[in-house]
């Protein structure tokens, strides 16, 4: 199950920027197996993911743009050894087409 929304808006002039924030659900019933015996199946049966971003998109002209994002993920899940957290900032050059 998954849920996302993302609001896009222009700043000033040709700055825009992006919220995104987003939840999903896995769910892991049938549980995991291995192929080997000797490995054990890791037992989580379930994981909630929370996302969150923001992105500044400056547009140099129609096709051109230089974007500067940020991006946030949690992890939880019912055993706490596979709970993290994620934090991705990037920046590049974009081409719409």
């Amino acid at each position: 199950n998954r849920v996302s929304v993302r609001l896009e808006s222009v700043l000033v002039g040709p700055l825009f920027g992006a919220l995104q924030f987003g939840y999903e659900s896995r769910d892991y019933t049938s549980g995991f197996t291995t192929l080997n015996p000797l490995i054990p199946a890791p037992g989580r049966t379930n994981m909630d993911l929370y996302v969150f971003g923001a992105q500044l998109l400056w547009k140099l002209n129609r096709h051109w743009a230089v974007d500067c994002f940020y991006n946030f993920t949690s992890y939880q899940t019912d055993v706490a050894l596979f709970d993290s957290n994620r934090h991705i900032i990037g920046m590049g050059l974009r081409y719409d087409f």
